[in-house]
């Protein structure tokens, strides 16, 4: 039967540096002013849009797609590619101070035919139920969900907890720009942590590398691992004494637990499934939904549960209402 704790506490958009993290007029002044005007105003629950050439536009409003009586132009598409400067290797580009997100689709012919125009939220306080976890020194943890249920919105408050203590020793390595955006100015809602951006996946493993080697980091915070031998590295910095906070796809413990691709940092488990070293992370969280947490204390011990076939029993944390 799982635990549950909940926490009296309501998360509410940051106050502080709402001009900062819910900067609508800085993604608007990426966008033609026709794009702007077909939206009408309704700007409070703007969650995403899709342009395409010679296509409708269509708008993400509280999770709901809706086509508008809007059709897109070359010019359109050109504006705002002239606007951000280009694309990273991963074809995305981010707003300096922003976790504003464009992504850009290109045709045979490698002409940008469109772009996915993602807005950005920083949600102050979501990780507070967690907070006795990251006051201790040199925490480990892993944050397991699916997309689209707030892990990267999770993490960055994460950030900011753990950076009260000493912001110069955090470091965030932030693949996809969704920790501290993917503009040359990090995200205010990190604080004053340090952040280091990867030009393409496949060089994540060196970038943490060098976060430690270079750059002095004793607190390492990853976005989505479990690509290009990351897991590799990570468990040697794990072993030299750095501090983890990361983050994985999956819904349950079981997912990542059954990842070959995490088995350096879960426990390096054999073909029987039996653990041959205590795991990197010591502490794994699921994030089943916004505002939930289930968390398991005792990594090791939940994930000898789940390879042998068996259920491990969480407690779970909420925010208050969820």
């Amino acid at each position: 039967m799982t635990a549950i704790f909940d926490i009296d506490w309501e998360p509410k958009p940051a106050t502080a540096v709402s001009a900062h993290t819910d900067d609508l007029a800085a993604l608007f002044r990426v966008l033609p002013h026709r794009i702007v005007e077909a939206l009408e105003g309704r700007y409070h629950d703007l969650e995403e849009m899709k342009l395409r050439v010679g296509r409708t536009l269509f708008v993400n409003w509280g999770g709901i797609y809706r086509a508008l009586e809007y059709r897109v132009t070359s010019e359109d598409i050109a504006c705002v590619v002239d606007y951000i400067g280009g694309f990273r290797g991963d074809g995305r580009a981010g707003i300096d101070g922003t976790v504003h997100r464009i992504s850009e689709m290109r045709d045979r012919y490698d002409t940008c035919v469109g772009v996915t125009v993602r807005v950005g939220r920083f949600v102050l306080g979501v990780a507070e139920p967690l907070r006795d976890l990251l006051e201790q020194p040199l925490v480990k943890i892993l944050i397991v969900g699916a997309p689209g249920v707030g892990k990267s919105t999770l993490l960055r408050d994460m950030v900011r907890i753990v950076a009260e203590r000493d912001s110069a020793s955090v470091l965030v390595v932030d693949t996809s720009g969704e920790i501290a955006g993917s503009g040359q100015v990090a995200h205010p809602g990190i604080g004053e942590a340090d952040m280091s951006q990867v030009s393409s996946p496949e060089g994540q493993a060196e970038v943490i590398r060098k976060a430690v080697a270079n750059h002095n980091a004793k607190m390492l915070v990853v976005d989505e691992i479990g690509y290009h031998g990351d897991a590799a590295v990570l468990e040697t910095m794990g072993r030299r004494g750095t501090g983890l906070i990361a983050s994985a796809h999956g819904i349950t413990l079981a997912d990542v637990a059954f990842n070959p691709a995490l088995d350096r940092v879960l426990g390096r488990p054999n073909s029987r499934g039996k653990r041959r070293a205590p795991s990197t992370f010591t502490v794994i969280i699921e994030v089943p939904r916004k505002g939930v947490y289930r968390v398991h204390l005792h990594a090791d011990a939940a994930l000898d549960v789940a390879r042998g076939g068996g259920t491990p029993i969480p407690e779970e944390r909420r925010l208050e209402g969820r």
